[in-house]
């Protein structure tokens, strides 16, 4: 099913990258179709959300900002759709909270509608969002699902979300997708398993593998 809105669409999809995956890739595309969406904007996290981040799983960063991006701009190859925005890199927003990052794209695309794409897991903790209300009065949430939570339960059972119901869209998420982390990319690499290549796009892999 494709959804259809009055205004042009972009679909922003945040995150570490480290490495952006295929799932990343997929997810936004299948995101971009499904909206029948103008633009997709990748919007990569800074190194201080993205070390802190690390820091929790006992990791170090294993691509600094200049890697993530020039792998991010890549996909814009594969995608002419695909655009990367810097804004969080270089410390134009935080990544902390992330309706300052989407502030600063609705004014520099004031005749679009955003819809900011994130999984259940998210989805489940938006009441305890920074800003809430706000994001809501001022973009709407592309939602996919992988069938672990009731996400129309969690909807029911916060005030605010049932107050803006008409600002989520709900999707499965793809099956082929659902496996594929970064995390799990990373762990094969350092451990010398060369079948991380399964999860990565062929220009990712020429990058990872040119460093």
């Amino acid at each position: 099913m494709v959804y259809t809105y009055p205004m042009k669409r972009i679909a922003v999809l945040s995150g570490s990258f480290n490495p952006p995956t295929l799932a990343h890739l997929l997810l936004m595309q299948h995101s971009l179709d499904m909206l029948d969406a103008d633009k997709g904007i990748f919007l990569p996290a800074s190194s201080e959300y993205v070390e802190r981040k690390m820091s929790l799983k006992g990791e170090k960063p294993m691509f600094n900002d200049k890697d993530r991006m020039a792998m991010l701009n890549l996909y814009k190859k594969e995608d002419p759709r695909i655009e990367v925005c810097d804004n969080e890199i270089k410390g134009i927003a935080s990544s902390y909270y992330s309706y300052k990052s989407l502030c600063k794209l609705k004014e520099a695309y004031p005749d679009y509608e955003l819809f900011f794409i994130i999984g259940e897991d998210n989805f489940k903790e938006l009441d305890h969002w920074h800003n809430l209300e706000e994001f809501l009065t001022s973009l709407s949430f592309f939602v996919f699902e992988r069938g672990d939570i009731d996400t129309h339960k969690v909807l029911q059972n916060s005030p605010l979300l049932s107050k803006y119901r008409d600002k989520f869209v709900f999707m499965p998420l793809l099956e082929d997708i659902a496996f594929i982390s970064s995390t799990k990319v990373r762990t094969m690499i350092k451990n010398g398993d060369g079948s991380y290549r399964d999860y990565l796009s062929p220009s990712v892999i020429s990058y990872i593998e040119s460093l």
